[in-house]
């Protein structure tokens, strides 16, 4: 009996080998074919990651070096700098944090129309990321509040509610509308900033601008 099932054993085995090898002719093209594109793709991702680190490295060496030329009061030399950041790292953060920083230098030389058409380019590239975008728009809004309100509330209107400057946005409102003579108005935005719980100088200067336009309304 142990013979016997011995034999049947041995030809199970058989078949299953026969198995595999008819299965290996008839699909080794393509195993293999798969394995080649796939280390082909692991090495290509390997090499990419490895060309973008170097990218990444280079772009935040033009971009702190622009950065300390500003702090040296040299503006030129940090506008080329910015400028070569944008032409050779264009797609990068490193990039589209150098246009902000540019459109400040526009500002600083007095080139205010140069500097927002540089934050709306940013705000409206599909390049930038949304923090950044808001940030454009908060800064555009900076830029002409004290001379074009309705312009400064369009920038800032589409800084939505879930962005980390939306609490800087409701601030600069709020200073618009006191402005205006709506002390109602500023009111309100300064306690829908104080909902998004801000700290440190933001929370202070919504906290005392908030407590002065309340005890006006008490008058």
């Amino acid at each position: 009996m142990a013979q016997i099932d011995e034999i049947f054993e041995q030809v199970d085995e058989q078949l299953e080998a026969d198995r595999y090898e008819k299965f290996w002719k008839e699909n080794s093209g393509r195993i293999i074919g798969t394995l080649v594109a796939f280390f082909l793709v692991l090495f290509a991702y390997v090499g990419w990651k490895e060309y973008r680190t170097g990218q990444e490295e280079s772009a935040s060496e033009l971009y702190l070096a622009a950065i300390g030329r500003i702090e040296q009061g040299d503006l030129a030399v940090a506008g080329k700098y910015l400028d070569n950041l944008q032409d050779g790292y264009g797609s990068m953060d490193y990039a589209v944090l150098g246009q902000l920083i540019k459109a400040r230098v526009l500002h600083d030389g007095g080139d205010d129309p140069g500097a927002i058409r540089l934050l709306e380019g940013v705000a409206g590239s599909p390049g930038s990321s949304e923090t950044l975008a808001d940030l454009a728009r908060l800064n555009a809004a900076y830029l002409v509040a004290g001379k074009d309100e309705a312009g400064a509330l369009g920038y800032l209107a589409k800084i939505p509610a879930q962005s980390p400057f939306k609490a800087h946005a409701l601030e600069l409102q709020g200073l618009i509308s006191e402005q205006k003579g709506e002390g109602g108005k500023a009111l309100a935005y300064l306690k829908e900033a104080k909902l998004l719980q801000p700290g440190g100088a933001l929370g202070g200067r919504i906290d005392r601008m908030a407590e002065r336009l309340e005890a006006g309304e008490k008058k």
